[in-house]
């Protein structure tokens, strides 16, 4: 990519940005503040600051959340919405959005997330737009990757958040390897230093070690395994603080466990909050206890924000931290790694802190990411 004299970015030898907008159609299945929802919308907020014509298509209605919607309407970018709110009317999905793709001739054409991928792939067999299927997880269901391998011969290219799930990616369909692409999720700093500027929320407790947790409640996220790992962690220190921030299945569990164990002072279940980064900015260590992942958004963040983070070796954290970083534990191990990390001197700390923000912006930042996808888009629009 290239700057331009009007600061837009620009494809590397292609005219497609310099003379005309590429029109790039973005689909997912909701847009409820998530990792892969989050990253739709950087690019697609990239993708107009470079001069190109990004539109949004969430399958399901309107979130009750609106953080990401407003962060499109404040960019003027359209979002088309299909409203659908269960699998069995998947169908009318596929019908308005081939509906929708006649008329507005997208060049490209970009799904995340399986109901997504499964949805684009249908309304386009006909169409044969550039179609690029996004995987964000190792997802464990086997049945999602063999449906969505039927359709594997229209698509332009696979795209991965990761080298893990790449390779995952290219056991379960028979495609060239020039097909498949990865491209890491993106952080946007100025967005992680702006948050660093803002005081700690009135509303919660402080505390000279305060350890968080930030994810959906739910076991993927290995919500189980912090809930063993609690009276552990908080005998450590006397004045340790642990912040659950998150919805999910598990919440009513959580909340019951930390009843009947007495840590309701010291154990804080915050839900969903949109100053994230603010707590994340000011504290010691994230707890990350995940199953599976793709490339973890919420380690990303947190190693911006330069703090360590406590992590399974789970896809995608190779890339970030390396697999004999003191940062990774396997399960058996984790709550004695946190225990352990609770335990550095400070300045020891800081210096990891400072080695994870170094590695963000060297090689995953949202310009980064949103660089890679227009060349990958470039690259197939010159072959056509």
């Amino acid at each position: 990519m290239n700057a331009g004299t009007d600061g837009r970015l620009y494809i590397q030898d292609t005219t497609y940005a310099d003379n005309e907008p590429v029109k790039i159609t973005l689909v997912i299945t909701e847009l409820d503040p998530g990792g892969a929802e989050r990253n739709l919308v950087k690019l697609a907020c990239a993708f107009q600051s470079a001069g190109h014509s990004p539109v949004v298509v969430s399958i399901a209605p309107q979130p009750t959340n609106k953080t990401l919607l407003n962060s499109l309407e404040r960019q003027q970018i359209p979002v088309l919405f299909l409203d659908i709110d269960s699998k069995w009317r998947l169908p009318i999905a596929i019908w308005k959005l081939k509906r929708f793709l006649k008329q507005e001739k997208p060049d490209i054409l970009q799904s995340f997330l399986y109901h997504a991928n499964i949805v684009t792939s249908l309304s386009n067999l006909r169409m044969k737009i550039p179609h690029f299927v996004g995987l964000r997880v190792r997802d464990p269901r086997a049945k999602r990757y063999r449906r969505l391998a039927r359709y594997q011969r229209r698509w332009a290219g696979v795209v991965s958040v990761s080298k893990d799930v790449q390779q995952f990616a290219q056991m379960q369909f028979d495609l060239p390897s020039t097909l498949f692409h990865t491209i890491p999720n993106g952080v946007e700093l100025e967005v992680i230093d702006q948050a660093r500027q803002t005081p700690w929320p009135a509303d919660l407790p402080t505390s000279s070690l305060s350890l968080v947790f930030i994810g959906r409640l739910d076991p993927q996220k290995g919500v189980d395994l912090l809930l063993a790992n609690l009276r552990a962690l908080l005998a450590k220190d006397g004045d340790c603080r642990i912040f659950i921030i998150g919805q999910g299945p598990m919440k009513k569990e959580i909340e019951q466990y930390v009843l009947d164990k007495g840590l309701h002072d010291r154990v804080h279940l915050l839900g969903f909050r949109d100053d994230v980064l603010c707590i994340l900015n000011r504290s010691t260590l994230l707890l990350f206890p995940s199953r599976w992942e793709g490339m973890p958004n919420v380690v990303m963040e947190a190693m911006a924000c330069g703090i360590p983070v406590i992590t399974t070796p789970v896809e995608g954290i190779d890339e970030l931290l390396g697999l004999d970083s003191q940062q990774v534990a396997t399960e058996s191990d984790w709550g004695d790694a946190a225990i352990r990390a609770m335990s550095m001197p400070t300045e020891e700390r800081l210096a990891l802190g400072a080695t994870n923000r170094l590695r963000i912006e060297e090689a995953f930042t949202s310009s980064h990411m949103s660089c890679t996808y227009l060349n990958v888009y470039a690259q197939e629009l010159e072959g056509k």
